[in-house]
């Protein structure tokens, strides 16, 4: 089976990180797929940087690739072959919306959609929340992938 973990990963998180190597385990092989949201602000980092941020995190992972995409996300995974997509939910409210999603994407291409749930230390995390509280200068370590921790920071910090 072909996975698809589309979203915009901006910046990525521990439990984007945790979702990608539960998905590995089930998927033959999984692209994470890092496009854009028209519904949310600006992006922090460009494709290129969130790309490498991925490649980064997801190096042990031998059947994973990180890709950027434009456009919906149903269009992609038909044009390329995908089984699945892949979405991690956090709380009711993520599944409401990714419910209205996944019907969407059925509806339109036939594409089935793989519901993870977070696990429970994860619930909380964010990446709205961790670039508020990376722009005050705190440590985000309990958040961001120690790999990509300093960049992140950095970037917050400016």
């Amino acid at each position: 089976m072909r996975g698809l973990f589309p979203g915009t990963f901006n910046p990525p998180t521990i439990g984007h990180r945790e979702i990608i190597k539960r998905a590995a385990k089930v998927c033959e092989h999984l692209y994470i797929g890092v496009g854009t949201n028209t519904l949310k602000e600006t992006s922090l980092f460009s494709f290129n940087e969130r790309k490498a941020m991925l490649e980064e995190i997801i190096k042990p992972l031998k059947n994973v690739e990180v890709i950027t995409f434009n456009g919906l996300v149903s269009d992609f995974a038909k044009k390329n072959g995908i089984d699945v997509i892949v979405r991690g939910l956090r709380s009711v409210s993520d599944f409401d919306m990714e419910r209205e999603m996944a019907l969407a994407n059925l509806a339109m291409e036939g594409v089935e959609t793989l519901f993870l749930m977070a696990e429970g230390k994860h619930v909380n995390i964010s990446a709205s929340l961790i670039r508020e509280i990376g722009k005050f200068g705190h440590d985000l370590k309990e958040f961001i992938p120690e790999e990509i921790a300093e960049i992140v920071s950095q970037r917050l910090s400016e």
